[in-house]
């Protein structure tokens, strides 16, 4: 169910850009509850592309990471279930970025710490080089309520990449409200960090 991360990234694209690909991701996110994150959160996280760490066992985090090879073929998967023509097919697939999406699922406790506005995503080498960071925008989170009546506040940020990471990378993702951090460490199938940092 997890199955479901540029040289310069391009942004963040919450809910109103993006909107295939967040779409599809976030009907894939409703799946999941704090719960099953929590059971999962020793494990690397299952992608497309790349095998990913959550350092810290966050498990109120979940970072996936959609290469384009997959989102290629997503797109014509669903081009042939919902009939596109061709100058549709060839749109969503020209909007498919080089190395494709890192998504970060967040969720909260408060409708504010579900706001990415207080979030920022830090992209970095192992050796500490800050490659790219990226402040949060405002995004009213979404809300789902758990078998105990607790209340769970979340969003989703999509960071897309314009060439494909092939070294090992980690992201930051920072909770300004609470001023703590979580740490990711990315291993894509193949390459090195220096086509990240340089245009």
């Amino acid at each position: 169910m997890r199955n479901v991360l540029s040289v310069i990234i391009m942004g963040i694209c919450l809910f109103s850009g993006c909107a295939t690909f967040v779409e599809n991701y976030k009907k894939e996110m409703t799946k999941i509850n704090v719960e099953q994150a929590r059971k999962k959160a020793n494990d690397p996280l299952s992608s497309h592309g790349a095998s990913i760490v959550n350092e810290n066992k966050d498990f109120h985090i979940d970072m996936i990471y959609h290469d384009c090879d997959y989102l290629t073929r997503d797109a014509h998967e669903r081009g042939k279930v919902q009939l596109w023509d061709e100058i549709k097919l060839k749109n969503e697939l020209n909007s498919i970025p080089q190395g494709g999406y890192i998504y970060i699922h967040i969720n909260a406790s408060t409708i504010d710490m579900g706001n990415t506005k207080y979030w920022e995503f830090v992209l970095s080498s192992f050796d500490g080089n800050i490659i790219k960071r990226i402040p949060g925008k405002n995004s009213i989170p979404k809300y789902t309520v758990g078998y105990n009546a607790t209340t769970t506040w979340w969003n989703i940020a999509a960071m897309p990449l314009d060439k494909k990471p092939t070294g090992k990378f980690k992201v930051y993702v920072i909770n300004k409200i609470e001023n703590t951090r979580s740490e990711f460490s990315i291993y894509p199938d193949t390459g090195t960090i220096n086509e990240l940092s340089n245009p």
